[in-house]
């Protein structure tokens, strides 16, 4: 699994994106320090299939041809016994350690925390939390500790697509059963579709992670 590491602090905050992402994920990290000053270390993982690695179950193609794999465990689990403790021993255990994610790698992000207990919490940036069945496993489950960042974009439901018009109302749900449960959790909207800002809308959900209750 590619990685990129920007930064030195010890928060570290973990992001899948997709293959040869490098340059995209040094401009999220240049907007992400712009927004806040604490410190922190960015690790950008790159998925192999972006629909097969980032989702936890198998499902059926909601746009075009290409349906999802189910492979997130997998993902997980490289991410547990490989990228991480490589990480860690060179750079120490982080006071922190958070993930974050756009679109199916923000559901990706979010579902992390309720399959492993090694993350404090998560940004689920215009995540794809329309995702087949999803809104019934976060149902069935206690809400995870720690710190959880949600946005959308305020036009991303206006589509004639069934499964992602849905986006809004579910991912609000979520939200307001995360926010009972757990005094730090924010939702924002954005302006604009799911494509627009795609960048400063991760680098929002970072910064806001990066923030940690323990920095103060």
């Amino acid at each position: 699994m590619n990685t990129h590491i920007f930064g030195s602090g010890s928060t570290h905050i973990y992001i899948g994106m997709d293959d040869n992402s490098r340059s995209t994920a040094e401009e999220v990290y240049a907007l992400s320090r712009r927004l806040t000053a604490e410190d922190f270390r960015l690790i950008v993982f790159e998925a192999e299939n972006w629909n097969d690695d980032f989702s936890p179950w198998s499902a059926p193609a909601v746009f075009g041809n290409e349906a999802f794999g189910g492979k997130a465990k997998t993902t997980l689990e490289a991410l547990e016994n490989s990228v991480i403790p490589s990480v860690e021993a060179e750079f120490g255990s982080p006071r922190e350690l958070f993930i974050a994610g756009y679109s199916l790698s923000g559901l990706f992000a979010l579902w992390c925390c309720y399959e492993s207990a090694l993350f404090n919490g998560a940004a689920s940036c215009s995540g794809s939390l329309w995702f087949s069945k999803f809104a019934e496993y976060i149902e069935e489950r206690p809400v995870p500790n720690g710190k959880f960042y949600f946005s959308l974009g305020d036009k991303e439901a206006k589509t004639k697509n069934k499964a992602m018009s849905s986006v809004e109302d579910i991912t609000l749900k979520i939200y307001d059963r995360f926010s009972r449960a757990n005094s730090d959790c924010k939702f924002e909207f954005n302006s604009g579709g799911h494509f627009k800002d795609c960048e400063l809308r991760l680098a929002k959900g970072i910064a806001f992670l990066a923030e940690s209750s323990l920095s103060v």
